[in-house]
């Protein structure tokens, strides 16, 4: 009996197939086996990227918001008789909200208005919008030149 080098399967001893798979019984067997080389890992280049990934957000972090300004607002409520509820907004955004404001009270907010790195200075709208009152909504405005390190004192009445 011929025993096929494939499958294993015993065959007559004149068969030149086997029986069982069809491949040709006078073929040399597997032979040695041979180690497929690993593949290497890729845990170093996926931290490698990782860590550059993370330096381009924090590096791109700073150059939108490297220089920064310190805004101290004070707004003085204009009513005499009824309290108003004032919201205050620098270039659009709003950074503080007051309600219930008394009549001739004011309160401050300081803020700290941040810029692109790129920019040495940048004019800002400091806004404060009162509404209630029985005046109907008032708005005061003012704008300010906001440096790197500097601080602006910012009045407004509504």
């Amino acid at each position: 009996m011929k025993k096929c080098t494939a499958c294993g399967r015993e065959n007559e001893n004149g068969a030149s197939y086997c029986s069982g798979c069809g491949l040709p019984l006078d073929r040399p067997g597997p032979g040695p086996a041979i180690e497929q080389p690993r593949k290497k890992s890729h845990v170093r280049a996926a931290v490698a990227v990782v860590i550059v990934i993370i330096l381009v957000a924090v590096g791109g972090l700073w150059a939108f918001t490297a220089h920064s300004e310190t805004v101290e607002i004070t707004v003085q409520s204009d009513h005499v008789l009824q309290d108003v509820d004032v919201t205050v907004y620098v270039d659009g955004k709003q950074v503080s909200y007051e309600g219930g404001l008394g009549a001739l009270e004011s309160f401050t907010v300081t803020y700290e208005y941040r810029f692109p790195v790129w920019t040495s200075s940048e004019v800002i709208e400091v806004r404060a919008v009162s509404t209630g009152g029985g005046l109907g909504s008032q708005t005061d405005s003012e704008y300010v030149t906001a440096t790197d390190g500097g601080t602006s004192a910012v009045e407004l009445i509504v």
